[in-house]
């Protein structure tokens, strides 16, 4: 089955640019993994700072096993222009 990942996250007040470009980076690692089909990143008009995060997996062991490709020195950048730690939703695609 599917899975869809969510993450909503908050960049630290005048870190936007460096949380996209972090999370540009991240994306081009991921895609690469197999079994990735989409990352999407998108940025709410108001309020200035809230992102959401896509990542479109072909199967919950696809995303499972994905950990072990991503470096983990990937991560930093995108923490470090974080406020907070992000928010991680699962959904199982129906449809």
């Amino acid at each position: 089955m599917k899975l869809i990942r969510i993450y909503t996250l908050t960049a630290t007040a005048g870190q936007d640019a460096a949380l996209e470009a972090a999370l540009g980076a991240l994306k081009a690692i991921v895609t690469a993994i197999d079994g990735c089909e989409q990352f999407v990143v998108g940025r709410e008009q108001k309020p200035a700072g809230l992102y959401t995060v896509l990542e479109f997996w072909t199967t919950v062991e696809a995303h499972r096993v994905s950990g072990s490709a991503i470096p983990k020195s990937a991560f930093g950048p995108v923490m470090g222009a974080l406020a907070g730690p992000p928010t991680i939703t699962d959904f199982l695609q129906k449809l």
